[in-house]
């Protein structure tokens, strides 16, 4: 009996003690209306639920990645994510180009992605004028829930 209790509590041990594996990212939302233009710029702000690493990748009109940033988000916390920086807004992390550490190449047309290790997370997304703070120009993009239905 000693040594079916002791097993129990060894057992108990290593799995209240064991590493959890690194949860692999799933696209969670699509963003559609991208845009990139030197006047114009794409935010992404995301609120998590629990603690979790949320990418945001961007793709220009042809379907190529334009940029991508991913940030550690604490439970119950927000970030932005932008295409570039703006006046009247700053972005925790910017989506870097790709094929530079820089930002986004211009994009029109183009929509985004946003990926997460947890499904616990509720995203918004705007186009903001680059040059105002405030921006006098602002509109929100649709977010859309990504199903498992749905392709890359």
């Amino acid at each position: 009996m000693r040594k079916v209790v002791r097993g129990f509590l060894m057992l108990g041990f290593c799995l209240i003690v064991a590493p959890r594996p690194t949860a692999a990212q799933e696209v969670v939302y699509t963003v559609p209306g991208v845009v990139n233009d030197g006047a114009l710029g794409t935010f992404f702000t995301c609120s998590a639920f629990d603690d979790q690493s949320v990418t945001v990748t961007v793709f220009n009109a042809t379907g190529n990645a334009a940029g991508t940033a991913t940030l550690s988000v604490s439970a119950n916390t927000s970030v932005t994510i932008g295409t570039t920086s703006a006046d009247g807004i700053s972005p925790d992390a910017n989506t870097d180009s790709p094929d530079a550490n820089t930002d986004s190449p211009t994009i029109a047309k183009g929509y985004g992605q946003v990926s997460s290790t947890s499904p616990k997370l509720i995203c918004s997304a705007m186009v903001a004028d680059l040059s105002s703070a405030p921006p006098v120009s602002l509109t929100s993009l649709p977010v859309q829930k990504r199903t498992s239905s749905e392709g890359n």
